[in-house]
């Protein structure tokens, strides 16, 4: 039973994997093209973990008591609600 989902996790995070480097490649030949990563971005990402750490008072000292799949499996659902929207520059 253990060799089991050992198995199945291993499965899951090297997929994980491979999307984030996917992503990763996306990011640098169609995005941030120049190789300059501090242009702007829509939302002030430190502010947003900032926020998000104080909110659900998660202690940066101490391990977490949520497991690994619990937050593989939470993204894909918020990715499947996200809407994302292409804008034609004119």
């Amino acid at each position: 039973m253990i060799s089991n989902s050992i198995y199945e996790f291993h499965d899951v995070f090297a997929a994980e994997v491979q999307k984030l480097e996917a992503d990763r490649r996306q990011l640098a030949a169609e995005i941030a093209t120049t190789g300059d990563y501090s242009w702007p971005l829509p939302v002030n990402l430190s502010r947003l973990i900032s926020n998000a750490q104080k909110t659900f008072k998660i202690d940066l000292w101490r391990c977490s008591d949520v497991h690994p799949m619990e937050i593989v499996e939470a993204v894909d659902k918020l990715q499947e609600r996200l809407k994302v929207f292409l804008a034609m520059i004119f």
